[in-house]
């Protein structure tokens, strides 16, 4: 990576970024919930030389900090305010490599509702999207395509705030250990997805902070950006995969429907974690994407 840095929030909580890559078009790469860029490398590959890679992580997730009061500092919204103020620290040539907007974002997961709630606040400040398994929200009404997880996350909330210690115990002995891996193997398609692509994951959940993931999932079920869709100017790419249990494909196939000019890709056999599932593909349709549209140049 060519730099890292931090920009402060209002409330001053650090939000890392790192940069990476050319002086072409900027591209900026939003995460999903409880992650710190491990579905990213393959699309870094094939943008590398041609474009400005914006990195960040939300607060309370990889290198950020977490707020010092969690109670409404979790959201989406405001996970959305601190991409523009990394944006803003970075546009005023705070580093040698400086982004330019409007920018390209590409959310996985969480990180399309980002990407949405982006384009409400700033729609000029958005070249282009590419929405990855996801869904404008309130996502736990289709998780495993039933509403009954909106009902665990207050007893969840709770047992953290009673036993802090014990949560964070089997949570981290959990998620970071192989069991994990077993315990995800009805989310991935284990054919596609090479376990050292998958296990990033599993260790950063079990890094990150009970509470952080529970307020930032109680949130992300409650915002809804599909108000945004039809007023979307920019050109977009929405990529679903059919076995998807987390962001069902019919919610892509519905985002696709309501965004003006949206193109969809479906992989038959790909589950959320498509982008690593069927990397090369992706980048195929990735790439004819944003020749498309005139972001692509021949020349890296």
């Amino acid at each position: 990576m060519r730099s890292t840095g931090f920009w402060n929030a209002a409330d001053g909580t650090a939000v890392w970024y790192g940069l990476d890559g050319g002086d072409g078009p900027t591209v900026v790469l939003c995460d999903g919930l409880g992650c710190d860029g491990y579905v990213w490398p393959y699309i870094i590959d094939l943008l590398d030389e041609r474009f400005t890679l914006v990195r960040w992580h939300y607060r309370g997730h990889g290198n950020s900090e977490e707020p010092q009061d969690l109670t409404g500092t979790i959201t989406i919204e405001q996970f959305t305010h601190d991409l523009h103020g990394v944006l803003d620290h970075l546009g005023g040539g705070s580093e040698p490599l400086t982004p330019r907007r409007p920018v390209i974002l590409v959310g996985h997961s969480m990180g399309c509702q980002i990407a949405l709630e982006y384009t409400r606040h700033y729609p000029d400040e958005v070249a282009a999207m590419v929405l990855l398994c996801g869904a404008p929200g309130r996502v736990l009404d289709t998780f495993r395509d039933t509403d009954r997880f909106r009902n665990v996350l207050r007893p969840l909330l709770a047992a953290v705030d009673k036993a802090p210690a014990l949560v964070n115990a089997l949570w981290r002995g959990v998620l970071s250990s192989p069991l994990g891996w077993v315990a995800s193997r009805g989310e991935v398609n284990l054919k596609r997805i090479r376990r050292r692509d998958f296990m990033p994951y599993l260790q950063h959940m079990g890094n990150i902070r009970p509470e952080v993931f529970l307020r930032a999932l109680a949130d992300a079920a409650q915002h809804d950006a599909t108000d945004v869709l039809p007023q979307v100017k920019a050109p977009t790419l929405v990529v679903a995969g059919a076995l998807d249990n987390f962001t069902p494909v019919y919610l892509s196939e519905r985002m696709a429907e309501q965004i003006p000019g949206a193109e969809l890709l479906v992989f038959e056999d790909g589950t959320h974690t498509a982008p690593l599932e069927h990397p090369a593909q992706l980048n195929e349709a990735l790439q004819a994407f944003l020749q498309q549209h005139g972001f692509w140049s021949d020349a890296p």
